[in-house]
């Protein structure tokens, strides 16, 4: 399972050495997420996805990952973050099912049903291209 904290560190470390690569703030945030942050580590791990975000604004992955972590300080801005995350990827998985959790919330029902049923259908896709590769990796040469 790993260390978070650790993992945090090295990614912080990351992004000094190369501060225009997106991973090493995308995967710095995402760390910190795994090790139950408090309010100072969820303002840093915002602040890192914003970057992420403004130096690769094409990343679907990273843009539900700041949609996820806005959405109990900041609906709106979730709400956007995972539009625009399901406008570059429409089968982004992750994206499907948060922004169906936020819309229910907010009582859009009609669309959050949408999603869930998209999300269903984007992970069973998943899970077909994954027994497709196990069995292209376990097939004789």
């Amino acid at each position: 399972a790993g260390d978070p904290k650790a993992a945090a560190a090295v990614f912080g470390r990351a992004r000094q050495l190369a501060p225009d690569d997106y991973r090493s703030y995308y995967l710095r945030a995402t760390a910190m997420g795994r090790s139950n942050p408090g309010p100072a580590e969820r303002t840093e791990m915002i602040a890192d996805l914003r970057q992420a975000v403004a130096l690769n604004p094409r990343q679907a992955r990273v843009r539900t990952a700041l949609g996820q972590a806005l959405i109990s300080s900041d609906a709106p801005s979730a709400e956007a973050q995972l539009r625009e995350a399901l406008r570059i990827d429409p089968a982004e998985p992750s994206a499907l099912y948060q922004l169906a959790l936020l819309l229910r919330r907010q009582g859009k029902t009609a669309e959050a049903e949408r999603l869930s049923r998209a999300f269903q259908a984007a992970r069973a896709k998943s899970r077909e291209d994954e027994n497709e590769l196990v069995w292209i990796l376990k097939t004789p040469k």
